[in-house]
């Protein structure tokens, strides 16, 4: 059949949509993880100026080629998807509540806080839209990712073993050093970056269908296994806590899935127990506040992670594949009634402890952020005092704490007070779009990108989000809207 010029053009910009999508995706995956600028300690502004730069570039360019295509396709239907409308009325709202702040270029810019003003927010959803809509998706695109970010995690190891390889750390204050990790900044970032990665990871062993991918995807899990342990972050297990909710079904489901998930089990105890006993590591060790993070650094946790992942991995070689399916359903609910026994018990905890100096002092965070809300003019209630705009609001509690303070370590908080009661609802709603959607497809495409979006949500419960994670986490988003699509493969 003889296309005509305009089926033609049609074509080739459909074809210039997709290798965009690539591009822009690839360029939030890789691109804004690796930028350094020359001053390592103002990371925001390294990764800001990055984010910046290719929302510039690619929001523009992917709007022309969207336009041109559906000028020539005759095309002007868009397929609408709940998380979509809902993140693009989460962004409308930040773009309101920005024109109506008192300093709107700041709001749209977000230099007064962790770089997530307006202009990011919205240039992050059109390219999630976009993306979405024109890529043809394969799994793949995730080994040349792994291989970029195992050399940015490589560089972390070594950071916490003492070993500055880039002379990142040559300026700061030797307090400060173990707070920043290799090239992604400070703890609470490298929470969030592992939140989305850990379990989307563990999946694609559990998946994979050649050795070399398995190999591969396998040797990657060893240096997020450190990364996890160099992390020193209760946030991080919180989150990752509730991707494995998600996840143990899966994983015991079949005989191959169980002794691959008990083999990365013995592998991250053996590296939490290599790390606890190394003397290079120790200094890092010391600067752990107590916590569930302080425990996965001492020995006798290792040990018992290898003795699990073996027994579950001699399981799965031997007899699971004559154990009856109310077995498999036992063996599925006891370790997710534990994972939820040990939330509600953090959670017991938490709150007959709470006090200003919970949380590493997130507790007075959270009261002073809540009596600054309550001052709230209506319209500052309804819609926020603007993104990334609380560096005055703020002023009383940074004179508390003796350094600025900039946001409120919590992603629903920080946004009740910048985007308000309809931004937070707004920002709620993406989180039932996907578990809805989650429940709604087959799930085998998507189940990595749900996970790794689950265990996002859980750490954002007590860190907030800046300009590294937020692109990271639409760029998750987008991949899993594409896997509940038809398009995926």
């Amino acid at each position: 059949m003889v296309m005509s010029r305009a089926e033609k053009i049609s074509h080739v910009f459909r074809q210039l949509l997709n290798i965009w999508s690539y591009g822009a995706l690839l360029a939030v995956l890789l691109v804004i993880p690796l930028f350094v600028e020359n001053n390592y300690f103002n990371i925001v502004q390294a990764k800001e100026h990055c984010l910046h730069f290719i929302v510039m570039i690619m929001v523009p360019l992917g709007i022309i080629l969207d336009a041109v295509y559906r000028i020539a396709a005759k095309n002007t239907k868009f397929r609408f998807r709940t998380v979509g409308i809902i993140a693009a009325g989460f962004s409308g709202v930040m773009l309101v509540s920005c024109l109506l702040s008192e300093n709107p270029k700041a709001a749209f810019l977000g230099n007064n806080g962790w770089g997530m003003g307006a202009m990011s927010w919205l240039g992050l959803t059109v390219i999630c839209l976009i993306a979405s809509e024109y890529m043809i998706f394969n799994r793949k695109i995730y080994l040349p990712i792994m291989g970029v970010h195992a050399v940015i995690i490589l560089i972390g190891i070594l950071h916490s073993a003492g070993l500055d390889v880039l002379y990142m750390h040559e300026r700061m204050y030797e307090s400060q050093v173990y707070a920043y990790i290799s090239t992604i900044g400070q703890m609470n970032w490298w929470v969030g970056y592992l939140c989305l990665f850990v379990p989307a990871v563990f999946v694609f062993v559990l998946d994979a269908e050649d050795k070399p991918t398995f190999l591969y995807s396998g040797g990657f899990w060893i240096l997020l296994s450190a990364a996890m342990i160099i992390c020193s972050s209760d946030g991080l297990y919180l989150g990752l806590g509730i991707g494995a909710f998600f996840l143990i079904p899966f994983a015991v489901k079949n005989a191959v899935r169980l002794r691959r998930a008990g083999m990365l089990t013995a592998l991250f105890g053996a590296v939490e127990l290599l790390i606890s006993v190394l003397p290079c590591f120790a200094k890092m060790i010391s600067m752990i506040n107590p916590g569930l993070a302080r425990q996965f650094t001492k020995p006798w946790v290792g040990a018992v992670m290898i003795a699990l992942g073996t027994v579950v991995h001699i399981a799965g070689l031997t007899i699971w594949t004559k154990v009856s399916l109310r077995i498999k359903r036992i063996f599925t609910t006891v370790p997710e009634v534990l994972l939820g026994a040990v939330a509600a018990g953090y959670l017991i905890t938490a709150v007959l402890s709470f006090s200003d100096k919970w949380g590493t002092r997130r507790g007075l965070i959270w009261r002073m952020s809540m009596e600054l809300f309550d001052s709230f003019s209506l319209k500052d209630k309804l819609i926020g005092i603007g993104p990334e705009m609380l560096r005055e609001p703020y002023t009383a509690l940074s004179d508390t704490f003796g350094k600025t303070v900039l946001v409120s370590h919590s992603e629903p908080l920080q946004y009740l007070l910048t985007s308000g009661i309809i931004g937070t609802l707004f920002w709620l709603g993406i989180w039932a779009a996907v578990i809805y959607h989650y429940i709604k497809s087959s799930r085998k495409n998507c189940r990595p990108f749900f996970a790794a979006l689950m265990a996002y949500m859980g750490q954002s419960l007590v860190n907030s989000g800046n300009c590294l994670t937020i692109p990271l986490f639409f760029a998750v988003l987008t991949f899993f809207i594409i896997c509940t699509d038809k398009q995926s493969g």
